[in-house]
């Protein structure tokens, strides 16, 4: 199941009690024990609190189909944490790439905060390492890479050349030389599309030298969006020498994003955007959330200002009727915060 999928079923679903796990997961020791006890004890405590405010018959349902979804996770392959999500009908584990504290909350709705921050950073997403002749491409987060064996990567690709020419010895001229290059990027570009295809991902990261990064501007990406480039030839590094790479540039990226949320959503106030808490929900009930960019607070200062449940009723609202969510440092929005809701009209 993809980030968006789930995030589009958990949005649609309603009814109490929706219970929302998130527990932290070491990286560096996929599966290990400790990681397991944590999510145990969370679990329980989900369950007991189902189990005060519905009774022992919600309470045992719920707990298998929480067991279920763990069933189904991947914990043999690193990520910074899991989410899960169990209600009336179903129950669902996803994995996480932004992640807080450690915590169980019932109630209405389910909270998306972690889901939607992993999703609103940029990953997972593609790192295609390329020289003149020969590329890799790899998927996944700052944190992780994996390299992709399919789609003809890793690729080795050699420029076409006449077997018998009368200058044979002479060096190639310089349009030779540019074409010889571009035939390979081709080649490359074409894999490129389809690993993109197939695993769904549209941000990329380029890794190559100043020369070969000027040719693949020539190139049409398609749906592909670069969100930034390292230079240098980086061919035989391992992945986790990439990701290493490619983290301070995908951080740039992102806080960019955010610097610039921030920005017009502070702009639109007065005019096509709320700030209270309060007017916000009442708006994106009805519909006309377009863009909320919202702090990112510790649980215990969630609650001291309302920002908790309040907080995830208007996210859900206006991801339910076709808005996004941009989650933003504590204090990033000024004296406007901990939200701004651009609404549609």
């Amino acid at each position: 199941m993809t980030m968006d999928t789930a995030i589009r079923d958990l949005v649609a679903a309603h009814g109490e009690p929706a219970v929302s796990i998130v527990c932290p997961l070491d990286r560096a020791r996929p599966g290990n024990s400790h990681d397991r006890l944590e999510l145990t004890g969370l679990r329980k405590e989900a369950v007991r609190r189902v189990r005060d405010a519905y009774g022992d018959d919600t309470a045992g349902l719920l707990d298998a189909q929480i067991a279920n979804a763990l069933d189904r996770f991947d914990f043999d392959h690193p990520s910074s944490g899991i989410a899960v999500f169990a209600g009336d009908a179903h129950a669902v584990a996803v994995p996480l790439t932004h992640l807080g504290e450690a915590r169980v909350t019932v109630g209405e709705r389910f909270s998306l905060r972690e889901v939607l921050a992993s999703k609103n950073d940029a990953g997972p997403f593609l790192v295609l390492v390329v020289t003149r002749d020969r590329a890799r491409v790899f998927s996944g987060d700052a944190q992780h890479l994996t390299e992709i064996h399919s789609d003809g990567f890793p690729m080795d690709v050699v420029a076409p050349r006449e077997a018998d020419t009368p200058h044979r010895d002479f060096p190639l001229s310089e349009h030779e030389e540019h074409e010889a290059v571009r035939f390979v990027l081709r080649s490359v570009v074409h894999g490129l599309h389809e690993a993109s295809r197939q695993t769904r991902l549209r941000s990329l990261v380029l890794v190559a030298t100043t020369r070969e990064l000027a040719y693949l501007d020539e190139f049409q990406l398609g749906d592909v969006t670069v969100i930034g480039r390292v230079h240098g030839s980086h061919i035989e590094a391992k992945a986790a020498e990439i990701a290493a790479l490619v983290a301070p540039v995908v951080a740039a990226h992102n806080e960019a994003r955010h610097v610039a949320a921030c920005r017009a959503a502070r702009e639109a106030l007065g005019g096509s955007a709320i700030a209270d808490l309060v007017a916000a929900r009442d708006a994106a009930r009805s519909g006309r959330g377009d863009h909320l960019v919202i702090e990112e607070v510790d649980p215990a200062a969630a609650a001291a200002n309302g920002l908790d449940s309040i907080g995830d009723e208007i996210i859900n609202e206006v991801i339910a009727h076709g808005g996004d969510v941009c989650f933003v440092a504590p204090g990033a929005l000024g004296d406007a915060g901990p939200v701004v809701l651009t609404v549609r009209y």
